[in-house]
């Protein structure tokens, strides 16, 4: 109640300021022109005006009072937007800055113009530094954008796209991150340029032995890989991946022994995962694979090969050299009602088939329709 009284009287004192200012000013001008054009003095004509100017003087002191009014009110208007605009900035600046997300604006030519304070932590970088640079150099250290560019197809698509993905930035930190690219749109429908909002999940959904993807992580993956294979029609495939012999090499090596073998598995493995396919570690020594399309069946033996060869070479594990052979099971969906814990199972089961075979190769099925399988 009080602050409406005292911007109330506000008001009006600026009205009446107003009203002085502009009655001074047409006063002057009236003057002077009756000056001009009668033959008095500018004092005579302003102080002393013939009684036919009265009118005029009288018209002008209530266009100065009607222009104080309207001035007020543009003003008012004015004072309330600009009021206006920059709580909703500092709310903006806030909602950035606090985010406990990296936020990132990228132009069309991949150069960063913004980065909040979030961005600084997930890549161990001063913003000042990221600020003006390409995305792919700032980040990660490369001179091109990476294969599959998700930045590259929102700005040729204008539609937004997301991932989980594992990353070492160039400060040589390692973050799982949920990545969402959104455009932004000029006044012409043209992509202006881009957004993006990472999320730290590290803490959430990693294996804290080997930092790869988890099982919850992992189903999260299928599930969403699955729901677009059947929109699309498309294929996946799961590679559910065994270590022979691991309970030996636990007992002969020990614990320590083992663990330091599953870091370096899961490294190896890392070199032979692509762009768009999830690795994870389920426990113990199992791993999984997912490689979300698919163009044809016959290409898990590509993908299975590029695995065997990773593992191939023995591992250093202290003091000793180890040997060390993998059994792989591959489910192929490519269309049906089957589940994600479906294909794990049939995968796992394929795995199991491949053990069986004396280890050291894989073995494929189908989950749902009928498929070609390799010889």
């Amino acid at each position: 109640m009080l602050n409406s009284l005292v911007e109330a009287m506000d008001r009006l004192g600026r009205v009446f300021l107003y009203f002085g200012a502009l009655g001074l000013v047409f006063a002057f001008l009236d003057a002077a022109y009756l000056a001009v054009t009668s033959g008095i003095t500018l004092w005579e004509a302003l102080v002393s005006p013939p009684a036919y100017d009265l009118f005029t003087r009288v018209l002008v002191l209530v266009l100065a009072f009607f222009s104080a009014i309207a001035g007020e009110l543009v003003l008012t208007r004015y004072r309330r937007t600009a009021r206006q605009l920059e709580s909703e900035r500092t709310r903006l600046q806030t909602l950035y800055e606090e985010n406990p997300s990296a936020i990132v604006s990228l132009g069309r030519d991949y150069v960063i113009s913004y980065a909040n304070r979030r961005t600084e932590h997930l890549v161990d970088t001063p913003r000042a530094e990221l600020e003006g640079r390409l995305c792919y150099e700032a980040f990660v250290g490369e001179d091109s954008p990476c294969e599959g560019c998700l930045v590259a197809q929102v700005i040729e698509t204008g539609q937004p796209h997301s991932r989980i993905k594992h990353e070492r930035t160039i400060a040589g930190r390692e973050n799982w991150l949920s990545q969402l690219w959104y455009p932004l749109l000029d006044a012409q429908g043209r992509v202006e340029s881009v957004v993006e909002i990472a999320t730290d999940i590290s803490e959430l959904k990693l294996d804290p032995l080997t930092s790869l993807p988890n099982r919850l992580l992992m189903r999260d993956r299928l599930d969403v890989a699955l729901a677009a294979a059947q929109r699309h029609g498309q294929m996946l495939a799961v590679f559910f991946l065994d270590i022979d012999g691991f309970k030996g090499i636990n007992d002969v090596h020990g614990h320590a022994a083992g663990d330091e073998l599953l870091r370096s598995f899961a490294d190896r493995l890392r070199l032979a995962v692509r762009q768009d396919e999830t690795l994870a570690r389920l426990g113990g020594d199992e791993f999984v694979l997912l490689v979300p399309t698919l163009d044809h069946p016959s290409d898990v033996d590509s993908i299975a090969a590029r695995i065997l060869a990773q593992v191939s070479e023995p591992f250093a594990v202290g003091p000793s050299t180890l040997p060390i052979t993998v059994s792989i099971g591959v489910c192929v969906y490519q269309d049906g009602a089957a589940s994600g814990a479906d294909i794990m199972d049939s995968a796992d089961a394929s795995m199991y088939q491949a053990k069986a075979a004396g280890g050291a190769t894989y073995r494929v099925s189908t989950c749902a329709a009928a498929a070609e399988r390799p010889d």
